[in-house]
């Protein structure tokens, strides 16, 4: 029989968040400043989804049906968030695979964010990347904190999709936008700069920051996103690389038809519907197993969804 199952959300108060995330999706929490709803994370005894259904940690469930999910990564691959700093976020980057397994022992971080916009056709400016040629030159304006100098303001129109590969120096916050974020399943953060915010549970971690980040740096441009439409529906083409993240967007108007080889986390950012036999709400994530076969996406609703391929 073929099953779907529910995922709850994990959400994390930050010093730089509000309480847009949870007023927006109507969770019911105590915590103030929730900065990250994480709809698909798998870090053991830190952050770990629940399978509603199973009363599991997805990192148990990852583990103990290894058929639902048909991958050979040795650990759980990907995460999917909610993102809004509406104050401002720490100067930091992600290290890579290689590096992270070596000096973490986990997987290092890419990502890419899709804004949830109030006004669709807004641009989105983000703070990313640097413009040094040198090492000591990039030392030299951090120093002088001359971020306006040092970093990229990178445009990203309606329509675009902006990965952002690890090691790129970042920031944000600052707004009340809030983003769905795709990345790979890690929470290795090297932070380098903090407004001076005196905190022991953010440390910066500038050794590493400088051992990890691009230099020269990599090219940081937004690629379009591939519109696809289907009956009942479009679906939006973010981002896809084997071994990293699959990112896709459906807008439901209607009743339309999906079918995935690899497993499938599905989330509802705007209205509601149904997927396949089970009910959707905003806020709401539904994991649907590797080789579901075609299933049936009804309803108005916007959703994004996050899968992994191997090479």
């Amino acid at each position: 029989m073929k099953k779907i199952y529910h995922v709850e959300p994990v959400l994390e108060s930050f010093v730089w968040a509000g309480d847009k995330i949870t007023e927006y999706y109507g969770y019911q929490t105590t915590m103030t400043k929730v900065g990250q709803a994480y709809h698909v994370i798998a870090l053991p005894d830190h952050l770990d989804n629940i399978i509603s259904e199973t009363k599991e940690h997805l990192s148990e469930f990852f583990k103990r049906h290894p058929e639902l999910f048909d991958c050979q990564y040795p650990i759980f691959p990907i995460r999917m968030a909610t993102s809004c700093g509406q104050g401002l976020m720490s100067y930091h980057l992600h290290p890579n695979d290689e590096y992270a397994w070596q000096h973490e022992h986990c997987r290092g971080k890419v990502s890419g964010g899709v804004a949830i916009l109030d006004k669709p056709n807004e641009t989105v400016y983000k703070r990313m990347g640097h413009t040094a040629k040198t090492i000591e030159e990039f030392k030299e304006l951090f120093e002088k904190r001359d971020f306006d100098t040092l970093l990229q303001r990178v445009e990203v129109k309606p329509n675009q999709f902006l990965n952002t590969p690890a090691g790129v120096i970042h920031s944000g916050g600052g707004s009340e936008t809030m983003s769905v974020v795709f990345s790979t399943n890690s929470d290795i953060t090297y932070r380098m700069y903090d407004y001076e915010r005196d905190d022991p549970k953010r440390p910066l971690h500038l050794k590493q920051a400088f051992e990890c980040l691009n230099m020269p740096e990599t090219d940081l441009k937004p690629h379009d996103i591939i519109d696809e439409k289907q009956p009942g529906m479009i679906i939006h083409h973010y981002y896809s690389k084997p071994n990293e993240y699959t990112a896709k967007g459906f807008s439901v108007n209607g009743e339309g038809t999906y079918e995935c080889d690899q497993f499938l986390f599905i989330l509802c950012v705007k209205g509601q519907g149904m997927i396949h036999d089970t009910a959707i709400h905003k806020g709401e994530t539904l994991f649907i197993p590797a080789h579901f076969g075609p299933f049936v996406l009804k309803g108005e609703m916007e959703c994004m969804s996050i899968s992994y391929i191997e090479e």
